[in-house]
């Protein structure tokens, strides 16, 4: 609870405490987690190499101990690291906990691993990988009220859509996305400075497009016309979508 409030000092001290009970009562298992989530604050604080050796450490405890399961979500944390490191190894270990997580009938950390997936395959410039991974990860979500993997899942498909260059769509996208955020009362920057920059350069990406493309539209005083409103009963007018969440038309990423 601590790591997900960004408590990291707190997260600390029940760790060092967590782990030293494990020593004491040699509980393998409970020490393979606490591995475990020490990787988690590595990631939130910027360092992913501190957050690969642990995930890979508990991994591997897990496995020895025959509580593969156990491992998906670590599985999961360990390709997001791998992926901000331009590691090739994010792909097999995004893979890896995809596979698990369908082993044993695991629904949500399949999700976020699809995202880690898409996350990686877009770091990579495979935005079609990425986008089969990321439309996944949101089908799996429909089945959970889970408000920030969806805002993850739709945020990723927002950066994706921007580097396919529709910048337009991935601004609906964002705002989708931000609204999400707001009823957490958080944002990806909660997930480390690596992701505060992703999405830094993404909102710098958008507003310089929608820049452009204001500046190459012809002003209406100059060309002597006088614009009404299109009628609304127009079948070719974009109309909201219902929830005001925006849905993608079949030929956008």
């Amino acid at each position: 609870m601590a790591l997900l409030q960004g408590d990291l000092e707190v997260a600390d001290q029940w760790l060092d405490e967590a782990g030293t009970l494990s020593d004491q009562l040699d509980d393998q298992w409970t020490r393979a987690l606490v591995m475990g989530f020490r990787g988690m604050p590595g990631l939130l604080r910027g360092s992913p190499e501190a957050a690969v050796a642990l995930c890979e450490q508990a991994v591997d405890r897990l496995d020895a101990l025959n509580e593969t399961r156990a491992t998906v979500f670590w599985l999961f944390l360990l390709a997001v690291a791998k992926g901000q490191l331009r590691d090739p190894g994010a792909a097999q270990a995004g893979a890896q906990a995809v596979a698990v997580a369908e082993a044993h009938g695991e629904w949500l950390c399949r999700a976020y691993a699809l995202w880690a997936l898409g996350f990686d395959a877009w770091i990579r410039g495979d935005n079609d990988a990425a986008v089969r991974s990321t439309r996944a990860g949101l089908e799996i979500q429909q089945r959970f009220n889970d408000p920030i993997g969806s805002a993850m899942l739709v945020g990723l498909l927002a950066w994706i859509t921007g580097s396919c260059g529709d910048h337009r769509m991935a601004a609906r996208l964002q705002g989708a996305t931000r609204s999400l955020w707001r009823v957490i009362g958080t944002s990806i920057g909660a997930f480390g400075p690596h992701m505060s920059q992703f999405q830094a350069h993404f909102e710098k990406e958008t507003v310089e497009a929608s820049a452009r493309r204001r500046s190459r539209r012809p002003s209406r005083r100059a060309v002597g016309t006088t614009v009404r409103p299109v009628p609304s009963n127009w079948p070719w007018r974009r109309r909201p979508t219902p929830g005001g969440v925006p849905q993608l038309p079949a030929h956008v990423p």
